[in-house]
């Protein structure tokens, strides 16, 4: 056996099968979606995510996940790439080699991807790619995509502050508070 995630809470001695030249098989993670959203269409090849109205909601937050038959790295894009080294985001924030991974997905807006929202009717088809990889570095060579419709809404989440100008961290002894732009 071998040990994964070493220095972490979810270390593990796993059988490394001398044999194995297979990826992980990527399927939906039932246990993690809540309940006003679900997946459709569940193919070998990816599964579609709706949302109450069918279409996602802008500025949602949606808890969704992918499971493994074994334990394995997942990373996503939201374009296409040719390896699993080209994907740019671990899937559910973690390098760590899990069973299941999840993620928590803010729902953009139209206008952020390029959609004039002024149409009532507006919606956009919106796609992420997933790969996985096992400990011994089989990865899956297909995109497992996981395909969302973002529709109109209002999107009442809160702003998040990413950055403040100037920036500066000095401050008064007795501040209780700093003003940003």
């Amino acid at each position: 056996c071998e040990i994964i995630n070493e220095n972490s809470d979810y270390a593990e001695c796993i059988d490394m099968g001398k044999n194995d030249t297979l990826p992980p098989v990527i399927k939906p993670y039932y246990d993690v979606i809540e309940l006003q959203y679900n997946y459709t269409n569940v193919s070998d090849n990816g599964y579609r995510l709706n949302g109450p109205l069918g279409c996602l909601q802008p500025g949602a937050e949606v808890i969704f996940g992918v499971s493994l038959n074994e334990p394995g790295q997942c990373k996503f894009m939201n374009g296409h790439t040719n390896s699993f080294a080209e994907m740019g985001e671990d899937f559910g924030v973690s390098s760590l080699f899990r069973h299941n991974h999840t993620e928590l997905f803010r729902v953009p807006t139209l206008e952020s991807l390029g959609v004039n929202a002024h149409n009532p009717n507006a919606s956009v088809n919106y796609n992420m790619y997933v790969r996985c990889q096992d400990k011994r570095g089989n990865n899956n060579v297909q995109e497992y995509a996981i395909q969302m419709c973002i529709g109109k809404g209002i999107d009442v989440a809160p702003p998040i502050i990413t950055a403040k100008v100037p920036n500066s961290e000095v401050f008064a002894w007795n501040a209780t508070s700093a003003g940003i732009r």
